[in-house]
């Protein structure tokens, strides 16, 4: 066994709790937790959920952040109805464990699937290893996507499916405008609406342009081109047959001005400011509010979003709609700075990877740092009691594994994986280490065993696993 002994200074400001003994971790699961409204977001264990009639228990593999999450995080969104502490994460994907009672016929375990699940109301978020969900609210996930694009889509899509076919009804060579259709929503109803057949527009500015461009539609420079002119150019002067709306305030002034006499429909997913409705009454055209939480928040009407879902996991077999990432990558750790990512106006949707093990902050820094400082260690501890295969030769005996060590691990890079993690009675958290070289065979697994004292690493021992 190889021990140091330092300690290692905690980065992250949150702390960690004391994990109970084994027999107590099989009924907990860890989760981030928003204690205070403005504070950050903190790992914890919570009791592990139980499905109840009618639902099932997801293992959660994936989170997608939107910009509601941020504002319930602030305090900023009394409409959500989150009571603290809560579990924030509105959008899951991830792997069913467990049946509730009525819904094997619907789901069985292993199935993996996504929805708009919680985080709002009394309902626990998807920021967790594990969520009771109502069966009615999901449905199963494309083959075609990742665990992470699948998290990207629940609520996007379901915002713009109802806005654009439940209530404007859209059909086959309707003249659509989407107001921000480079964002997360606007950029999912673009192709909801191009998929239906419809001509779409969309303004946008600066790189948005090109985003919407790409999606298939039209581009129309928000920052440059007035709403008479790119109304005469698109529909000849006769306006739109759907103006969808996701910028509120004076984008939704102007969409009233834009939608085409008699038939025309303006839906908007944020119309909560005050607006005349002068223009539209006078063209006899109609507007319609979107409020997506509804179904979470009174449990009327989940059983739609399940449908929505399902259309919306065909549109995607068929190649007619993706999700577009942001490029960073999130998980546990760094949670917070996905939140701000998206504060700030990420060029993509910002998913959390929650696949691999919740680790405490002190340990998730140590072992996102600088990994050189682990080599000689771990492999020496490898070297110890273990054998090694490099491609289709085996190496036994300490002396010819330190060998192949020095003359072959030194001359690659290699990359760390934590694979699981667990806590002993005596609170050590054990997290199994994958080290694994660029070429065959250079794979190692090994057992860090931290010992922490307020919340920063006091001991670390790395054994062969």
């Amino acid at each position: 066994m190889t021990t140091i002994a330092n300690a290692y200074p905690n980065t992250n400001p949150n702390t960690y709790p004391n994990t109970a003994n084994e027999t107590t971790r099989k009924t907990t699961m860890r989760a981030l937790v928003l204690a205070d409204f403005g504070s950050e977001l903190a790992l914890a264990d919570l009791p592990r959920p139980v499905p109840a009639p009618g639902e099932v228990l997801v293992r959660v593999a994936a989170s997608g952040v939107n910009p509601l999450d941020t504002k319930i995080r602030v305090g900023a969104a009394d409409h959500a109805e989150v009571a603290l502490p809560a579990v924030l994460g509105i959008d899951l994907a991830g792997t069913v464990v467990e049946l509730g009672a009525g819904t094997e016929d619907r789901f069985a375990v292993g199935d993996e699937v996504y929805g708009m699940t919680g985080g709002v109301g009394p309902h626990q978020g998807s920021l967790a290893e594990y969520a009771a969900v109502d069966a009615n609210l999901l449905a199963p996930k494309a083959a075609r996507l990742s665990m992470l694009e699948a998290a990207a889509l629940p609520l996007a899509v379901i915002t713009a499916w109802e806005g654009l076919v439940d209530r404007a009804g859209v059909s086959p060579g309707d003249l659509v405008l989407v107001h921000g259709g480079g964002g997360g929503v606007g950029s999912i109803a673009v192709q909801v609406a191009l998929a239906r057949g419809a001509i779409v527009f969309a303004t946008e500015v600066g790189a948005g342009l090109d985003a919407v461009r790409a999606l298939g539609a039209e581009p129309i420079d928000a920052s440059s081109v007035t709403v008479e002119e790119y109304v005469g150019s698109a529909t000849g002067g006769d306006g739109f047959d759907v103006v969808f709306d996701t910028r509120g305030g004076a984008t939704l002034d102007a969409s009233f001005t834009a939608v085409r006499e008699h038939t025309g429909r303006v839906v908007s997913i944020l119309g909560w400011g005050s607006h005349s409705l002068a223009p539209l009454s006078f063209r006899g055209a109609s507007y319609s509010g979107v409020f997506t939480l509804l179904p979470l928040l009174t449990g009327r009407g989940r059983a739609h979003h399940g449908e929505i879902l399902r259309e919306a996991t065909a549109l995607v077999d068929a190649g007619r709609l993706a999700p577009r990432l942001a490029p960073e990558r999130y998980d546990w750790a760094s949670v917070m700075d996905a939140h701000h990512a998206v504060e700030r106006g990420a060029a993509g949707k910002v998913v959390v990877d929650l696949s691999g093990p919740a680790l405490p902050p002190a340990v998730s820094s140590y072992l996102r740092g600088d990994r050189a400082r682990d080599l000689d260690v771990a492999l020496g501890a490898f070297a110890a009691t273990a054998s090694v295969t490099d491609q289709d030769q085996t190496y036994l005996g300490v002396g010819r594994i330190e060998q192949w060590l020095t003359t072959t691990w030194a001359l690659f890079s290699y990359t760390v994986a934590p694979l699981s993690s667990e806590t002993d009675e005596d609170g050590t958290v054990v997290v199994r280490v994958r080290l694994e070289g660029d070429f065959p065979g250079a794979v190692v697994d090994l057992d860090y065993r931290f010992t922490l004292h307020d919340s920063q690493i006091a001991a670390l021992e790395i054994t062969p696993a």
